[in-house]
């Protein structure tokens, strides 16, 4: 007979989200590279009251500025593990923008802010300036997409721009 597992609830999986993202890249934390895949790194996270697990993986282009990444929550369900909620971005940096972006993505996961995964709506830092503009379906955490961008203030140079989307696996958005 089928094990009935209960399904996370969508700010079940926002808390998890916070939890396992501040401790990774935007804090500063050596990611895994021994990934099956070149030029990926990985940080993984596995909750420690519950039986849930946060993968965080993302790859740079050798030889240009381009990246892109996923992110999964997944719960251990009925004898094996279940992806309940999914994100994904892509894009460019250049390195003098990722020390902002890494403060911008640290600074919504520490305060539990959600947008679109990503950093806050504006943050200005040493001359730079990050803008997030999300587009969230009713419950952002449900579906969401968006893009960000960092900016050198005066001439509005663009050093970076990531798109993202992503949602639940396992809520419906309702109208």
């Amino acid at each position: 007979m089928p094990v009935k597992v209960e399904m996370p609830t969508p700010d079940e999986m926002k808390n998890f989200f916070f939890e396992g993202m501040a401790g990774g890249y935007a804090a500063g934390e050596k990611a895994a590279t021994d990934t099956p895949f070149t030029n990926w790194k990985t940080h993984d996270y596995h909750a420690k009251s519950k039986l849930w697990f946060l993968s965080d993986s993302w790859h740079a282009a050798p030889d240009s500025h381009m990246s892109n990444g996923y992110t999964t929550i997944s719960v251990h369900a009925g004898g094996g593990w279940r992806t309940v909620w999914q994100m994904q971005y892509w894009g460019w940096y250049e390195e003098q923008a990722i020390p902002l972006l890494l403060e911008a993505l640290h600074a919504t996961y520490t305060k539990g802010i959600f947008l679109g995964g990503r950093g806050p709506a504006v943050l200005t830092q040493n001359g730079l300036q990050y803008r997030n503009e999300t587009t969230a379906h009713n419950n952002q955490f449900i579906q969401f997409e968006g893009s960000e961008k960092i900016i050198r203030i005066g001439n509005e140079e663009l050093l970076g721009t990531h798109s993202f989307r992503g949602g639940s696996l396992i809520h419906a958005l309702t109208f």
